[in-house]
């Protein structure tokens, strides 16, 4: 999508928050806070700040391809 945008201009930018720690592995295991916490066991899991931050910088510093 990225190549094909490229000629109009359009900025195409693609962030995957598959390893981001949230209230959803909760909702999950039906409020088991026991087996919501074992998903993310041994993982350095994103925070929806970090998401927050890397949205920001890719608004605030846009690539430009000329």
């Amino acid at each position: 999508m990225r190549i094909d945008m490229l000629k109009n201009n359009i900025k195409v930018t693609l962030i995957e928050t598959r390893n981001a720690e949230t209230e959803f592995s909760l909702v999950r295991f039906k409020g088991d806070e026991q087996k919501a916490k074992t998903v993310y066991k041994g993982i350095d899991a994103l925070t929806g700040d970090d998401i927050a931050d890397i949205i920001y910088y890719v608004l605030l510093f846009p690539i430009v391809y000329a």
